[in-house]
């Protein structure tokens, strides 16, 4: 089966964290392909963007940079984000902003809980919640995120995805179930960014989604519209478009 360049999306906590930073620059591009489309939320690239143009002071940069990383970690300099996402100049970007177009409307209930929801963390919070929303919107449409914490995937539980765990034994037996070259080409692009990334969600198959509820013992049918699949450690993680 012929499959299209791989799009994935980096969640900022791969780039923000020092160490897994510095681990990950040397390995997306053997792991991904040079085939690979990498992506980053538009709303980081905006915010480095600004602070660069010293439109945006450097508090709300550390409020938004540290939300993405555990406390006491290690951030990468903004000089070096702004360099690897190539915010100072016009070409040879590493990695590419994603901006939702237009017809992401159909996911604006999901927005406002997602900003309704982040009120708690204080000013920052929309700007959080547009990087999020573009997260979950990339993973609706074109399909791969990988993360190195589980900050992003619980706040969009919280805004109202629905999360179905599974013991990692329940993903072996995923291809025998489907018996789809497809889904097995979707598992294998999963081990590979998970050397990215301690988390990975990839999302519209329903096919490996009823595999995983029927392994799980879960309520997940061929019905549901919009699965998130992801993986941590040995975890196995569903994610329902609300």
């Amino acid at each position: 089966m012929q499959h299209e360049p791989l799009n994935v999306m980096l969640d900022p906590s791969i780039l923000l964290d020092a160490r897994a930073y510095s681990q990950v620059r040397r390995q997306w591009d053997v792991l991904l392909g040079r085939e690979a489309n990498v992506f980053v939320p538009n709303a980081l690239v905006v915010i480095l963007s600004s602070y660069l143009a010293e439109n945006t002071d450097y508090g709300t940069v550390e409020a938004f940079t540290r939300f993405y990383i555990d406390e006491g970690t290690e951030r990468t300099s903004l000089e070096e984000l702004i360099r690897v996402l190539g915010i100072d100049r016009d070409t040879g970007r590493l990695v590419l902003p994603f901006l939702p177009e237009d017809e992401a409307y159909v996911h604006e209930d999901f927005y406002y809980a997602l900003r309704e929801e982040l009120e708690t963390v204080g000013d920052v919070g929309p700007l959080l919640a547009n990087s999020i929303f573009e997260e979950w919107v990339f993973l609706q449409e074109m399909s791969w995120i990988t993360s190195h914490t589980t900050a992003v995937f619980t706040w969009m539980a919280r805004a109202g995805g629905v999360i179905v765990q599974a013991g990692r034994r329940s993903l072996d037996r995923i291809a025998t179930k489907t018996l789809n070259k497809d889904a097995q080409y979707k598992l294998d692009t999963a081990e590979r960014l998970l050397a990215l990334g301690k988390w990975v969600a990839f999302a519209g198959v329903t096919g490996i989604g009823a595999a995983i509820g029927t392994a799980a013992g879960a309520s997940v049918g061929a019905a549901i519209l919009g699965p998130v699949f992801g993986t941590v450690g040995r975890q196995a993680i569903f994610m329902i478009d609300p």
